[in-house]
């Protein structure tokens, strides 16, 4: 059951693909994406550069995108981009912009949350649980509960508070 004044959505009405590539970016750091932490700079997590030489078709992931990968989803690797002002993902990695009807505050909550999690498992198909992979369309059509923006902002204020 919905609470009063939430309404049923899905997550290709909250976020929408970004597509912006580095092509002349390529000055921008280069970040990855942990069941643990999110998005976080690559350097930081391996200690040295695992990435190409050629970043040209890495993706720029801004500040407030969700970022996912998608090979990893049902692990738990996405979350808000909150590193730098702008960064390189993978071309492999999914990058999503909030749109009017999602406070990005609260979708860093929501992408995260235990309950999305089963989401990310039950759709992720592959060869092995290693490969498991959500198509992209399946993605977008996971369904949500969601509070009115202001209440939005005010649910993503609390739990701010309590981490």
């Amino acid at each position: 059951m919905t609470p009063n004044g939430w309404r049923t959505s899905r997550y290709g009405e909250l976020m929408a693909e970004g597509g912006e590539r580095a092509e002349a970016a390529v000055h921008l750091p280069v970040l990855s994406v942990t069941k643990s932490r999110g998005p976080m700079l690559a350097s930081e997590r391996f200690g040295k550069p695992l990435h190409g030489k050629n970043l040209a078709k890495y993706r720029v992931a801004r500040r407030h995108t969700v970022v996912a990968d998608p090979m990893l989803l049902w692990d738990g690797s996405i979350g808000i981009q909150r590193v730098v002002d702008a960064g390189l993902v993978s071309p492999d990695y999914r990058v999503y912009e909030a749109t009017n009807l999602a406070a990005p505050d609260f979708l860093a909550y929501l992408v995260r949350s235990p309950q999305m999690l089963v989401h990310y498992q039950g759709g992720a198909r592959g060869t092995n649980v290693r490969r498991n992979r959500i198509a992209r369309s399946d993605f977008l059509r996971i369904p949500v509960a969601l509070p009115p923006l202001g209440e939005q902002r005010k649910i993503a204020a609390i739990l701010s508070s309590v981490d």
